[in-house]
């Protein structure tokens, strides 16, 4: 009862360290395990619902689709990434969601939050998708 109860686990100064080892190693292996069975299991709902995936899908759009998801209004392209609600701890969460919105199994496209913040508009990061895109076209991967 004292793990799940509001009130502080009494526990002595030296088993903070396994307390916060535990919690790390667990988190380590959901991220490594739990993230990436969720996300096909809705990948997979997502086709079963919308069918296959669209071809062609717009770049402008996906992004104010994804960042309207994210700050809970679209954006207009001419925005800095600070007018849209946008800072340097969102881009990872951003990267993720553009990688999986235009990646697909044969052709894998990159996208980092490091390319993301070189970003100042959104604009910008228009081109830095379609330039991760021609990337992954151009590795035939």
């Amino acid at each position: 009862m004292y793990w799940f109860s509001p009130g502080p686990c009494p526990v002595e100064w030296y088993e903070y360290f396994y307390v916060v080892i535990l919690t790390v190693a667990f988190s380590a292996l959901m991220n490594a395990t739990a993230e990436p069975i969720m996300a096909a299991i809705i990948s997979f709902i997502n086709v079963i619902i919308f069918g296959a995936g669209e071809e062609g899908i717009a770049v402008e759009d996906a992004l104010i689709e994804a960042l309207e998801d994210m700050t809970g209004f679209a954006p207009q392209l001419d925005w800095t990434l600070d007018q849209c609600g946008l800072s340097s701890v969102g881009l990872p969460q951003l990267a993720s969601r553009l990688k999986n919105a235009f990646s697909s199994k044969t052709n894998p496209v990159s996208i980092s939050a490091a390319q993301l913040s070189a970003a100042r508009t959104v604009g910008d990061i228009v081109d830095v998708i379609k330039a991760g895109i021609e990337q992954a076209n151009a590795d035939g991967i």
